[in-house]
Parts: structure tokens; C-alpha cells; sequence
């Protein structure tokens, strides 16, 4: 009792992060109660109508023996119990030698160095959970006692409820973590959306107004052209910002297309000339040496 007292202790301060650390230390409170070699804890999960079980975590006393063959950490009650609803549920549990063992119960992981073994199912909210195992590999003839098996019980589901709240809080803490990430790149990409808008309206803003002061008619259609050029800049734009609905509904497609580059360059050049214009500034560009080497 007082060593499933501390295991309850110790589950209820475990941090986010350390449970396993928790759970290991709380299997080896109960193992060394019991004076047994192995502790361990297997968790159940259903795949095409059928039940597995998966080896959460074990304790091993190192001063009684230095190391137990475990093989599969992945079973189905189906193939090898095919009566465990009447094992785990009727007789509530595994508590017997070795030697008075089922066939095929003899087949479990991590079995063949054991001399007695203690199988317990674990509940959660009404559901078979998965089950807390001991494991004795020096007496032949232990049968664990009622009390034993009924602390233990109760201390097996401890922890099966802790490993549930804490797979809850991970998921928790992944969903604000996603929310969160969410929430950061929405900002920045508006953020950097709102400079990058700003550039072709001011072309689109700066060419109208050349325009409208020019009687050059060449003048004039060199303008309308940036002019041109810039509003589908914007265009573009626009079409990306709209594009984060589709990233989140995962219904966005990267197509590869094949493009000119030079053409690209100038079209940026065009746009943002007329602020550069405004400051003194001039921007020259040269492909010639980018062409010429082999890349």
C-alpha cells in the first residue's frame, strides 16, 4: 500500500515531458515492493477490428539479473491469446508459475527466463486499457497473494489513467504549438504582404501620374506599359494572399512551370524604378557573365 501511495504521488507531479522518466521510477516502486526482477506496463490499440498491444515501459532490477530477452514489443490478444477475453476478464489477470502455464501463454515476450508472472488488466473509464506485468525469475512455485494483486491493481491503473491525461496534454500542447506557429506565419506573411503591395501601387500611382503630365505619346505608352506590368505584379500578389486559404484547407498545388527569368528581373526593375527614381537612385542590371558561366 505505501509503495502504490508513492506511486500516486509521484504520477500526480509529473511534469509535461518527464513522464516516462516518472513512469519507470513508478514501476520500480512496485517491482522492489513485490521483490520481483521485471515491471512493466503494455498499452492496448485497435487496428481493422482487431486488439494489439504495444511495450510502453519496463523496469529491470539489474542486482537480480543483468538481462531478459524481450523480442516482439508488438503482440495481437487474438493470435496469441485467443481466449483473453476470458483470461483478462473472468479471472482478472495472470497469476501463476511458470510451470502451470498455458501453451500458448508460454509464447508471451520477454517470458522465457520467468519463473512466475503476474498479469493484471488495466481499466480506463470502463475500457480495457492494457495491463501491468511482474515478472520472477527465481521462485518456480510463487503465486502472488489477493492483496498483492489487488494493490496492484489499483496502482496499475493509476497508471493507466496518468499515461492517458499525459497523451492529452502532449496533444494539447501540440495543438497550441500548431496554433501558434499558425498564428506567426499569418502575421509575417500579411506583414511582409503589406511592403510588397505598397511597391506596384506606387509604380501604378507614380506611371499615372508621368502619364498625365506627358503629351509625349511615347512617353505615355511607356508609362501605360509599367503601368501594365505592375498592376499584374499586384494581381499576383493578391492571388497569393488568397492562396493561405487553400494552404489550410491543404488543397494548395505547386505546379512547375518553366519561366523567364530575364523577364522577371525587369519587370521588378520596372516597378520599383519610379520610387528609386524619386530618391536620386538608379538600378542597373547585367546577365551577361550570369549566362556565359555553366552552372
Amino acid at each position: 500500500l505505501q509503495a502504490a501511495n508513492e506511486v500516486a504521488a509521484r504520477l500526480m507531479e509529473s511534469q509535461a515531458g518527464q513522464f516516462m522518466q516518472t513512469l519507470e521510477a513508478a514501476l520500480r516502486v512496485l517491482g522492489q515492493s513485490l521483490g520481483v526482477d521485471k515491471a512493466y506496463v503494455w498499452q492496448n490499440w485497435e487496428e481493422d477490428g482487431r486488439l494489439y498491444a504495444s511495450h510502453l515501459c519496463e523496469w529491470l532490477d539489474e542486482t537480480r539479473v543483468s538481462y531478459l530477452e524481450y523480442g516482439e514489443r508488438t503482440l495481437c490478444y487474438d493470435d496469441l491469446l485467443p481466449n483473453w477475453r476470458e483470461i483478462l476478464g473472468e479471472a482478472g489477470g495472470i497469476n501463476t508459475p511458470m510451470a502451470e502455464m498455458g501453451g500458448m501463454l508460454r509464447e508471451f515476450p520477454g517470458l522465457a527466463d520467468v519463473q512466475s508472472v503476474l498479469l493484471v488488466p488495466l481499466l480506463v473509464q470502463g475500457e480495457f486499457w492494457g495491463f501491468l506485468g511482474f515478472d520472477d525469475c527465481h521462485n518456480d512455485d510463487r503465486v502472488f497473494t489477493s492483496g498483492e494483486e489487488s494493490v496492484m491493481r489499483s496502482a496499475g491503473n493509476l497508471i493507466a489513467a496518468a499515461a492517458l491525461r499525459n497523451d492529452l496534454t502532449e496533444n494539447l500542447m501540440a495543438a497550441k504549438e500548431a496554433a501558434l506557429a499558425g498564428s506567426r506565419a499569418k502575421s509575417d506573411f500579411l506583414s511582409r504582404m503589406s511592403h510588397e503591395i505598397r511597391t506596384p501601387l506606387n509604380a501604378i500611382i507614380g506611371m499615372s501620374a508621368i502619364a498625365h503630365k506627358s503629351d509625349d505619346m511615347a512617353r505615355m505608352r511607356y508609362c501605360l506599359e509599367k503601368v501594365d506590368t505592375a498592376s499584374r505584379q499586384l494581381l499576383d500578389l493578391i492571388n497569393d494572399i488568397l492562396d493561405m486559404s487553400k494552404i489550410e484547407a491543404n488543397k494548395l498545388e505547386i505546379s512547375a512551370n518553366a519561366f523567364d527569368f530575364e523577364r522577371m528581373v525587369q519587370n521588378i526593375v520596372h516597378v520599383v524604378n519610379v520610387k528609386m527614381e524619386e530618391k536620386g537612385l538608379e538600378l542597373n542590371f547585367d546577365f551577361r557573365d550570369l549566362f556565359d558561366r555553366k552552372v
